[in-house]
């Protein structure tokens, strides 16, 4: 598992190319719920 921000696009891209996931979850939540 790999924590990072979801609005840093640059971050999030580079960890992709740099891993190369099968699959991908996003368990990125509202903080208000």
């Amino acid at each position: 598992m790999h924590y990072g921000d979801i609005t840093d696009a640059i971050s999030v891209s580079s960890l992709i190319k740099k891993i190369k996931p099968n699959e991908i979850y996003n368990l990125a939540a509202q903080s208000h719920v």
